[in-house]
């Protein structure tokens, strides 16, 4: 199985095409703050229980039919007052081009299907695959806010990240063209940064993100960086998140970090390749403050096997906020893919 895309923050080929090689440019790194850790946890540091996934029901809830294309990707999903927004990403084999969809549901489970691509006025010039969200945010003032990332232009390093704006869900969509966010040269990021994570905090901002660096493209690490307003960005100078957090299953490389909030504390799911590259198994990790990790368990919450007919986890997307089901998984078929829900069980922390 081959498409014609893939991720920089997956830092190596998961059946797809790799995305041109990437570069660096400094975007005022800074060191962590008093009391963050760089360490990265083993699978013995986490607390003792787990945290599962479950797959509700045996059939998908969103088809690249949908969407009119084979491959459909949950890049971002948000839960507002009963309704669940979600922001993706489709494309096909016959195609190098791809468009962004925008869906809603009441439940997780029936999803409507927008006829525009939120993503067509963002304004910004990019490379393949074009932008692919990541995170968005209802503000307090009830404006949108979206976090992006995409390449700059056919040829350039890696990939940045950017913000847009939408005074409602369905948009329009306006994205500043300056990069919010930049891998920074000779850092463990200089390819380029990806699927940020970001969520509100008591002091403003938080964000995950993915990045690998040049010398190391096939090894994906989370970082974070910190902002008061979401338009100014602190980042840490060094990855929070490193291969073998919890054990074998993510040895090589970890990516697409998603932010859960949990009572007290968070959450990250995250995306994790073993040594010999094998289809990505879902992890987890638990912080009381965002900053200082540790692994929940060392089995992972959500393989391939656990998803009726899977060949394979690409893209992951939780409803950090959600009153019902809040994970939403793309699993890969046969040149195609489709979305399931997913049920968070922390009965086991």
């Amino acid at each position: 199985m081959q498409a014609r895309v893939s991720f920089a923050g997956l830092g190596v080929v998961i059946g797809l095409v790799a995305c041109t090689p990437a570069g660096g440019s400094p975007t005022g790194s800074e060191p962590l703050p008093s009391g963050a850790s760089t360490a990265s946890a083993s699978p013995t540091d986490g607390p003792a229980g787990s945290v599962s996934v479950h797959i509700l029901g045996d059939e998908p809830v969103l088809v690249g039919a949908a969407v009119n294309n084979d491959w459909v990707l949950p890049a971002a999903v948000v839960w507002v007052e009963g309704t669940y927004h979600l922001y993706g990403v489709a494309f096909d084999q016959e195609s190098t081009e791809h468009h962004g969809y925008y869906a809603t549901s009441p439940d997780g489970t029936t999803w409507t299907v927008g006829a525009e691509d939120p993503l067509a006025t963002l304004g910004l010039e990019l490379g393949d695959p074009g932008p692919v969200p990541g995170s968005v945010l209802q503000e307090p003032d009830g404006s949108w806010v979206m976090y992006l990332w995409g390449v700059p232009a056919p040829g350039a390093r890696g990939a940045d990240l950017y913000r847009a704006t939408a005074p409602e869900a369905v948009g329009p969509w306006t994205a500043n063209p300056t990069p919010v966010l930049s891998g920074t040269a000779g850092a463990w990021d200089s390819q380029g940064v990806d699927f940020a994570s970001v969520v509100h905090t008591e002091t403003g901002y938080l964000m995950l993100y993915a990045g690998s660096s040049l010398s190391a493209p096939n090894e994906g690490r989370i970082g974070y960086a910190t902002s008061t307003d979401g338009v100014t960005w602190t980042k840490g100078d060094a990855p929070l998140i490193e291969p073998g957090f919890c054990g074998g299953f993510d040895a090589r490389s970890v990516a697409i970090p998603r932010l859960r909030e949990t009572d007290p504390g968070w959450l990250l799911f995250y995306n994790g390749l073993d040594e010999n590259l094998d289809p990505a198994r879902v992890g987890v990790g638990q912080s009381s403050d965002g900053l200082s990790w540790s692994c929940v368990s060392p089995e992972p919450a959500l393989t391939a096997a656990d998803i009726p007919g899977s060949q394979g986890i690409h893209t992951i997307a939780v409803a950090a906020t959600a009153r019902g089901p809040e994970f939403l998984v793309e699993s890969l078929g046969d040149q195609s893919s489709s979305v399931w829900l997913g049920d968070v069980d922390m009965s086991g922390l």
